[in-house]
């Protein structure tokens, strides 16, 4: 499995990019979130919203209240099921 690395901070998304990345990481998908940029302590949770502007772009995951800007997550790679031949 790849190493996953924080993403490098964005200064303003498009509405156009918020729509690629909301279908690139609909509510479910698991994601790697960073609370605090150089640090590598993170959790796993799973995307539980649409993302949005709030001076930045953010979108709620499990397990934390409020949003987290979107530039503090990477997708996890989905894995193959056991016994399949990809």
């Amino acid at each position: 499995m790849k190493t996953l690395k924080i993403p490098r901070r964005r200064r303003s998304w498009t509405d156009a990019e918020l729509e690629v990345w909301a279908a690139e990481h609909p509510p479910g998908t698991p994601v790697r979130y960073w609370p605090t940029r150089g640090r590598d302590e993170h959790v796993d949770p799973a995307i539980r919203s649409e993302p949005w502007m709030a001076g930045r772009a953010i979108v709620k995951i499990e397990g934390i209240a409020g949003g987290v800007a979107l530039d503090h997550l990477a997708k996890l790679p989905t894995e193959a099921p056991c016994g399949s031949s990809t």
